[in-house]
């Protein structure tokens, strides 16, 4: 219930995530798990344990080189599904949200634009931007930005669907900000697919980068797993 809680509070402080598009994010941390034992692997069995292909529900996109123990989850915070991608990794645990962006499509011209001004902020804040990539996916583009972000302690409120009114405290934080997007290709256009870390503190970042890359970068486009 904890972590159900605090994914409600991280939309609501972003503007609404899966209504607003898929290049908003926020990283607040997530707490542990109520009543939940300490009994993690230790980082030699998560570095070997075994890996397999993960299709990513419905989209049209495959982790080649996923754990073995990672899952995907579904809940429902508000009026829509949340789907997350979820698993223990050497520093913590891993909390990626997986959402389609609708009702926008993007040409290839305005694709350029993100990754160009993203570049540009990278010059001018040196030390913010850690990675603003464009880069060819199969017949897809991907777009992949990391960001540090500092956050100030808030109190998010929300309405249960009981109609009760619930508050969600925030806490201050500096996290990372990491983002993949990827562009499928329609007949004309591209719609957009994308992979965002959640509760990514800086630490753990420092800790799960090279652990963390080559899962991420092991993701294909797969346009037979598609519900386009």
């Amino acid at each position: 219930m904890a972590l159900r809680m605090a994914v409600i509070a991280i939309l609501l402080c972003s503007g609404g995530f899966l209504a607003g598009g898929c290049d908003k994010s926020s990283s607040t941390p997530l707490p542990k798990p109520e009543g939940q034992a300490d009994n993690r692997p230790t980082t030699q069995e998560i570095n070997a344990a075994p890996r397999k292909p993960l299709a990513l529900g419905a989209y049209p996109l495959v982790l080649k080189n996923a754990p073995a123990s990672w899952e995907l989850k579904t809940t429902e915070p508000s009026d829509e599904a949340l789907v997350t991608l979820e698993g223990v990794t050497p520093a913590g645990e891993a909390h990626i949200v997986l959402a389609r962006q609708h009702g926008i499509t993007y040409t290839l011209t305005r694709i350029k634009m993100l990754e160009a001004d993203a570049r540009k902020q990278m010059a001018e804040k040196p030390g913010v931007i850690l990675l603003a990539e464009l880069r060819q996916l199969g017949d897809a583009r991907v777009f992949e930005k990391r960001w540090l972000r500092s956050l100030p302690a808030t109190q998010a409120t929300m309405t249960m669907p009981d109609g009760a009114t619930k508050s969600a405290a925030v806490e201050a934080s500096r996290n990372i900000e990491w983002t993949i997007m990827v562009f499928v290709p329609t007949r004309t256009e591209y719609v957009c697919y994308s992979l965002t870390f959640i509760g990514l503190s800086e630490e753990q970042y420092a800790v799960d980068k090279d652990y963390l890359d080559a899962i991420m970068n092991s993701l294909q486009y797969d346009p037979v797993n598609s519900a386009l």
